[in-house]
């Protein structure tokens, strides 16, 4: 289906795996990073269990990826990421299912936790991801921007959504089809994603050759072990644990701080949603820029960014210096595309997916220590600027390390040509 679109536009078929994976994070985004949290004051409702207990169903969720990344990435590797996104999905979309069904907290816990992690790992983020690798190198920055973009439209449609719903049916009911409704997804969104270009046939038509970088180039090609020896795999999944470790502390506990700070409820998620509308054409654009000049000097600006809407955040006593935290927050969630675009461009395409799979525990975990590490020093502190200058300064470090992540370096190089 998806071959016949790309002959009739004439379209390479390499953007069809970027939409593809734009979907994927849409869904990854809206059930899972943002829109999880829309059903914890409601499970907490209904069945008594405290906040703490529901987000160590998150946290469990992530261990559960952290285990499965190594492993994931061999099989996208040699399978390609369509049947990775068929068994993944369906079993992502029946955790929710699950959830709306179990009401004692161990079961919850085991089930849910278990089926969402498996899920997350298999199919939604790893597959398209390494497939936008396959497929580009000489606009790989503005592809992974491309794929990247549905979180952003995540936060402005799919998490309203389903907020629209569990105030209109309930989260049972809203769980429930949320589970469906990406049942259903798995099979178009697998049609998306095509394995590597030698494995499509002949699907590039004259007028998307055009468009396509023939001209054959050298990259280089490391397997899992040989990049897990190179300080360049360790600084650089360092920055993104960082860069992680930030985000997360931040996006999880940016509202609450404002409201403490006196906004209303409302202005505070109106920032969030402008942060996530900036970000979707702040990763197209730097994904562009970084394509055409120096990607890591991009990715080190992104990052800078983020650290000054940190500061930015932490300093503002009045209104009007919101706006600027969301422009420059949204600027810098371009480091995600950047960053996976630059491991693509110092390991190679070959096994780009299980060398992304070696590092992804890393900003995994960095992920829960950031939501962690905010609750924690409120607790302790009584309030959330000395998270929020931790995470800034974990930007800051993040920069001083990218600086230093110097290409790795391989005798063996191989001539391959594509966009």
């Amino acid at each position: 289906m998806v071959r016949g679109w790309a002959r009739a536009a004439g379209i390479y078929p390499g953007w069809w795996v970027a939409f593809g994976a734009m979907l994927l994070n849409l869904i990854h985004a809206g059930a899972f990073a943002y829109g999880f949290s829309l059903f914890v004051t409601p499970l907490a409702d209904d069945l008594g269990w405290s906040r703490t207990a529901i987000s160590a169903v998150w946290a469990t969720t992530l261990g559960v990826s952290i285990l499965l990344s190594p492993f994931v990435g061999v099989l996208i590797d040699r399978h390609g990421g369509r049947r990775m996104v068929w068994a993944g999905a369906p079993v992502f979309g029946l955790a929710f299912i699950a959830m709306a069904r179990i009401d004692v907290y161990v079961v919850f816990l085991l089930v849910v936790a278990l089926l969402m992690g498996l899920g997350l790992a298999i199919g939604i983020i790893p597959p398209g991801e390494a497939e936008v690798a396959y497929w580009f190198r000489r606009r790989r920055g503005l592809a992974m921007g491309l794929a990247t973009s549905g979180t952003g439209m995540a936060g402005l449609i799919l998490v309203p959504l389903i907020a629209w719903s569990i105030d209109s049916w309930g989260w049972q009911t809203t769980a429930t089809g949320l589970g469906l409704g990406i049942i259903l997804c798995a099979w178009p969104l697998g049609l998306a994603l095509r394995g590597r270009p030698d494995d499509a046939g002949s699907t590039v038509t004259a007028s998307s050759a055009a468009q396509a970088d023939n001209t054959p180039a050298t990259e280089p090609v490391f397997s899992g072990r040989e990049a897990l020896v190179t300080p360049a795999f360790w600084l650089l999944n360092l920055v993104i644990g960082l860069h992680w470790f930030g985000v997360t502390l931040v996006s999880v506990h940016q509202v609450p701080y404002l409201e403490d700070r006196g906004y209303l409820p409302a202005t505070a998620a109106l920032v969030l949603s402008g942060a996530m509308a900036v970000s979707m054409p702040s990763r197209l654009l730097l994904g562009w820029l970084g394509d055409r000049t120096n990607l890591r000097r991009w990715l080190a600006a992104a990052l800078a960014c983020e650290a000054a809407a940190i500061a930015v955040l932490v300093v503002a006593s009045s209104g009007w210096l919101l706006p600027v935290y969301a422009l420059l927050f949204g600027v810098g969630a371009a480091a995600l595309p950047l960053s996976s675009a630059l491991v693509a461009e110092y390991f190679g395409r070959r096994n780009y997916a299980t060398v992304q799979g070696n590092g992804r525990p890393i900003g995994q975990l960095a992920r829960i220590f950031g939501a962690m590490t905010g609750g924690v020093m409120f607790d302790l502190l009584g309030g959330y600027q000395a998270a929020f200058t931790l995470a800034g300064a974990g930007f800051l470090v993040a920069i001083v390390l990218l600086l230093n992540a110097q290409p790795p370096v391989q005798h063996v190089r191989l001539a391959v040509a594509d966009s």
